[in-house]
């Protein structure tokens, strides 16, 4: 398995990353974030950017026709079918991996 870190930092999931990123592109400091605010004050929290970024990846979950034979030009699969199966199988994973 690849394991890759943040800047050194603890190592984070895909899913936490993409969180982080949605984080400090709003403004906010992820390591100063709680991981859950559990008074509804409107303060975010790194469950609200972990969601938001889960929203996002299931959205792309669906391989795009460009996508998809980009892959098949590169070799990597044999055709349609091999192509988005191997997506599908990604990006489950990295859902399940959260």
């Amino acid at each position: 398995m690849i394991v890759i870190s943040y800047e050194g930092e603890k190592l984070m999931t895909p899913l936490e990353r993409a969180a982080r990123a949605a984080a400090e592109q709003h403004g906010e400091d992820w390591d100063r974030l709680p991981d859950v605010n559990p008074v509804s004050n409107g303060e975010l929290d790194k469950a609200h950017f972990i969601e938001l970024a889960r929203a996002v990846i299931v959205s792309i979950r669906e391989p795009s026709e460009v996508m998809v034979n980009a892959a098949v030009v590169r070799g990597q699969a044999s055709g349609y079918t091999d192509v988005v199966g191997q997506h599908h199988a990604m990006i489950d994973a990295l859902l399940e991996e959260g």
